[in-house]
């Protein structure tokens, strides 16, 4: 009787353990976005590979892509499928607050060259970027359009599909609140108060290169890696001392800046465009899709993989989420333990 009761135990520890990560799920999936987890997620969007055929009549028509990969500077074909929501789907996921729809395609190492086939005329390209028109059309019904691009180097080429629900349409800005702090990003800079703003220098490429920091009653701070601020006075390039008065107001505006930009100082790489920043900061809920060919500079002779992913990412995760979800299976794990050795 004593091992069935330790069983008894057991079991209903197993289940609490079932019920917390049950709980845990839709916390882990909650982004900044408002929305109900326990709503369906009205977006869907899928990329796939094609390639290009001709039937015996000469007529031009599309398959999969079977291939092991492409040759730098060859033509490849690819198709976009977007899902538009229902509006009780989109009044259902979102309650009374409803953003409005985004979907945009990005090329990576692909040169955009025509639309193939696009018969409701959804899409428009500028660029490395194509954007995808769904206003007005049919809730509950998908639409496709195919394109033609050419690959520009070796390496992966990319098409990546992000279709959401924004905050708010892109028009210079976006407004973002955190910790009751509201930011206003644009396409060159940030601003918030208590603050102040932070403008980025950018490149020809939009790649950012330098930061400047405006702090109310303190002045303008130039941002390097460390971070370490250099103001001018007198003529003269001086570095903030950290026992200045001014050090803890300037740091903690960086790190606020910083930390709703997603990066610090001195990173290379990060495109401030503002598709990207639409991509980034101005959706509630996203759903992406990716497609991936391998570039070679002759034909290739070894198998590669081609495949197209479709991961559906669901709202913007929270790291104290995840966190949270950590320690919540650690100690229930440890009374696992306790319990059965009891």
């Amino acid at each position: 009787m004593k091992g069935v009761y330790k069983m008894k135990k057991l079991f209903a520890l197993v289940l609490t353990l079932a019920l917390v990560l049950a709980v845990a799920a839709p916390a882990a999936a909650a982004g900044w976005g408002s929305t109900n987890p326990n709503a369906t997620f009205p977006f869907d969007t899928a990329v796939t590979l094609l390639q290009s055929n001709t039937d015996a009549t000469g007529r031009t028509y599309y398959t999969a892509y079977s291939g092991t990969g492409v040759v730098a500077g060859s033509p490849v074909y690819f198709q976009v499928d977007f899902r538009v929501p229902t509006p009780a789907e989109l009044t259902n996921y979102y309650g009374s607050s409803v953003p409005s729809v985004q979907a945009t395609v990005a090329l990576k190492n692909l040169t955009f060259v025509q639309e193939a086939s696009d018969p409701d005329n959804i899409a428009s390209a500028s660029g490395s970027t194509i954007t995808i028109n769904l206003s007005g059309k049919t809730g509950g019904t998908t639409y496709s359009a195919i394109f033609s691009a050419v690959v520009a180097n070796t390496g992966a080429a990319t098409v990546t599909s992000t279709y959401g629900g924004a905050a708010s349409t892109w028009s210079g800005s976006i407004s973002k609140t955190v910790n009751n702090v509201t930011y206003t990003i644009t396409a060159n800079g940030i601003s918030a108060t208590p603050y102040g703003s932070l403008t980025l220098t950018l490149n020809s490429s939009s790649v950012v290169t330098g930061m400047t920091m405006t702090v109310p009653s303190y002045g303008n701070y130039t941002v390097n890696a460390g971070p370490s601020f250099q103001y001018i006075s007198g003529g003269s390039i001086l570095t903030l001392a950290s026992t200045d008065p001014a050090y803890s107001t300037v740091l903690s505006a960086y790190n606020a800046f910083t930390g709703v930009l997603g990066f610090g100082a001195g990173a290379s790489g990060i495109y401030f465009t503002p598709a990207n920043i639409l991509a980034n900061y101005g959706y509630a809920t996203v759903d992406t899709a990716v497609g991936t060919y391998n570039a070679y500079s002759t034909t290739p002779t070894i198998p590669n993989s081609d495949n197209t992913s479709v991961p559906n990412t669901g709202d913007e995760a929270s790291t104290v989420g995840f966190l949270m979800i950590g320690l919540a299976i650690l100690a229930t794990a440890a009374v696992i333990v306790k319990k059965v050795r009891a």
